[in-house]
């Protein structure tokens, strides 16, 4: 549960983006474990500093840790306050299909037999599919139905005596204070044999099949979590989550504090880096050769002389950035046929050489170019329009920044382009976020300042820029991460190559 988030690294992610995300999803496990205060405190430290993704990564279902738990932390928003009634709770959780047969999907017996009962198939415990997630859905509604239907509460049997008198003061209008993590913890053990044993087919899961995810839906079970229940299911100690949880929101609260923090290898020559990013990808792709296939000797390639050069911004008809052609004059183009760098999953794309560097226009690059991670409504601040980049291109946006015209292409394979991104759009960009800043409220202007930092390292670098880097993947996970230049992309992708594997002389 907790094993994803290691205290020593949060403080060394550059990315305030990714962190926030990351915080999000460690508040959400943390309060699945029972530690709701942790998590509060958690959640409070992410808007006090101004999250630069907004508000809606802390998810909605982290409002039935609050309501199960009644503590809710400072400057939640409003819109996420609301808790469905009961009925209206089961009526959305009746709708969902979960692959169950149609009309199977009720508070009974029947209902039970079938979440259990259906029939798995090969993908069914794959880490992604749909039938995965149909049976880690399946498997929650069950836990939920099978409580129910056993009439089991969530108080550990040591406070089970306390509930008659607990009715009592409910029926009496009495103000009955909430359970927290003081309380005795809920067990497997308190639950009866079938919850038991579904709560068992549901632990090993939780490492994939948006399992996770689905724990955090399931409102009626949330008083189960916040007690414990899910913690002693994963064998943690009450102390052994706790020392966790503490150790986790330091280094959170410690690294958002920093709106900029370096990668490991900034700083590091052009061609030191470069020897890193390559022994890590051949390390990676021989232990991985019976599935990636040839592993290759090198990824260097012959330097680019200066009239190679001078050559190529005569036909692109531009001035390449320095660090671009220091690059070039390193290495004429980097990687093996199509694969570069590993990224930590797979390679990126080889970087091209002199003589394939072009411009490129194509009507589905018709994207804003956004460069900062910020709230969508922060657009607002200076107004959007509808924008199209081509003619007759047929997308349409409704923004505040310019479309992509073209882009110098340096890299690509199959979805995944390398992009360098030209003066004239980067300075329409700034001013776009120039004109933000200048109008957007303190608190805006807070945020807004942060991803400046956050991007380029200070808001004076950030307003100074003229090229900078993008990395497009389309499909059907479509994808756009902007770097504050080359140089900032191959320190991005170095960082990313195999952790610890080679670290330079």
């Amino acid at each position: 549960m907790l094993q994803d988030f290691d205290p020593d690294k949060i403080g060394d992610q550059p990315d305030t983006a990714s962190v926030e995300r990351q915080l999000a999803d460690c508040a959400l496990r943390l309060a699945l474990l029972g530690q709701t205060e942790t998590a509060k405190e958690l959640v409070e430290s992410f808007f006090e500093n101004g999250p630069v993704i907004g508000t809606w990564v802390v998810g909605d279902f982290l409002r039935y840790a609050w309501d199960a738990s009644g503590h809710w932390p400072e400057g939640w928003p409003s819109q996420n306050v609301e808790i469905p009634s009961e009925e209206e709770y089961q009526e959305n959780r009746n709708r969902t299909w979960m692959g169950l047969p149609e009309g199977k999907n009720n508070e009974d017996r029947a209902t039970l037999d079938a979440c259990l009962g259906v029939e798995d198939n090969v993908h069914s415990d794959a880490r992604s599919g749909a039938a995965a997630m149909y049976k880690s859905q399946r498997l929650i509604r069950a836990l939920e139905i099978s409580v129910k239907l056993h009439n089991i509460e969530p108080l550990p049997k040591s406070t089970r005596k306390d509930r008659a008198s607990k009715k009592t003061k409910d029926e009496e209008g009495q103000a009955v204070e909430q359970s927290t993590e003081s309380d005795p913890r809920f067990t497997v053990s308190d639950l009866d044999e079938e919850s038991a044993q579904i709560l068992n087919k549901i632990v090993p899961r939780l490492s994939a099949n948006q399992q996770i995810k689905y724990l955090g839906e399931a409102k009626r079970l949330w008083p189960f979590w916040v007690r414990g229940l899910l913690a002693d299911a994963v064998d943690m100690s009450r102390e052994e989550v706790s020392s966790k949880a503490q150790a986790l929101l330091k280094a959170f609260k410690d690294r958002l504090e920093r709106s900029y923090v370096p990668t490991r290898h900034e700083g590091k020559p052009f061609k030191e880096l470069l020897e890193i990013g390559e022994k890590n990808t051949i390390f990676h792709l021989t232990q991985d050769a019976d599935e990636l296939g040839p592993v290759p000797e090198k990824l260097f390639k012959q330097p680019a002389t200066d009239e190679d050069i001078e050559q190529l911004e005569e036909r692109l008809d531009t001035v390449l950035p320095d660090d671009y052609k220091e690059f070039l004059k390193i290495t004429n183009g980097f990687g093996d046929d199509e694969e570069g760098i590993f990224n930590g999953v797979f390679p990126d794309p080889a970087l091209h050489d002199v003589s394939e560097v072009k411009w490129i226009e194509e009507e589905y690059f018709q994207l804003p170019v956004d460069l900062l991670e910020l709230p969508r409504e922060y657009e607002d601040i200076v107004g959007q329009e509808q924008r199209r980049s081509q003619p007759d291109g047929d997308f349409e946006w409704d923004t505040a920044f310019p479309i992509f015209d073209r882009v110098l292409e340096v890299g690509t394979r199959d979805i995944d382009n390398l992009w360098l991104v030209h003066p004239g759009l980067v300075e329409q960009v700034r001013e776009k976020y120039h004109e933000m800043y200048v109008k957007g409220n303190e608190k805006q202007k807070k945020v807004i300042k942060r991803a400046m930092e956050a991007f380029a390292g200070s808001k004076e670098a950030f307003e100074s820029m003229h090229w900078c880097f993008a990395k497009w993947s389309s499909g059907g996970s479509a994808s756009m991460s902007f770097y504050a230049s080359f140089t900032k992309y191959l320190e991005h992708i170095v960082d990313k190559s195999i952790e610890n594997v080679y670290t330079g002389p």
